[in-house]
C-alpha cells in the first residue's frame, strides 16, 4: 500500500485492523532491490525475496519471480519456492505475466 490516502497513518491502520495483517508502504527502490535479490548467489535470500515480492502488486516483480521459477538452471528447491511465490502473487493480484511467461508456466505444469 502506498501513495494517496495510504501515505498517511490512518488508512493503513484501518486496513491492518480490518484484515488482521500488517500493512507497509513499499517504495520503488525497495521493489527494485528485492527483484535484484532474486539474482543473488544465496538461495535462501532468493527464496525470501520471492516470497516478499509476491506480496507486492507489481508486474515487474511477478515477472521476475516467474523467471526464477522457469529457469531450469536453478535448483529444484528454488524453482519450487518461486512457483509457490508466483501462485501467491497471482492469487492476490491476478496474472501480471506476459504471454511467453504464461506459456512457460503452463508448459511447466504439464
Amino acid at each position: 500500500m502506498c501513495g494517496g490516502a495510504a501515505a498517511g497513518r490512518v488508512t493503513p491502520q484501518i486496513v491492518a485492523d480490518v484484515t488482521g495483517r500488517p500493512v507497509a508502504c513499499v517504495t520503488e527502490p525497495a521493489v527494485s532491490a528485492l527483484i535484484e535479490a532474486l539474482s543473488a548467489n544465496d538461495e535462501e535470500l532468493q527464496v525470501k525475496s520471492a516470497q516478499v515480492v509476491a506480496l507486492i502488486a507489481t508486474a515487474p516483480g511477478q515477472q521476475a519471480v516467474a523467471e526464477v521459477a522457469l529457469n531450469t538452471n536453478n535448483t529444484d528447491t528454488l524453482r519450487k519456492e518461486a512457483f509457490f511465490a508466483l501462485a501467491e502473487s497471482a492469487k492476490r493480484y491476478g496474472n501480471l505475466l506476459g504471454p511467453e511467461q504464461v506459456t512457460g508456466v503452463v508448459e511447466a505444469a504439464l
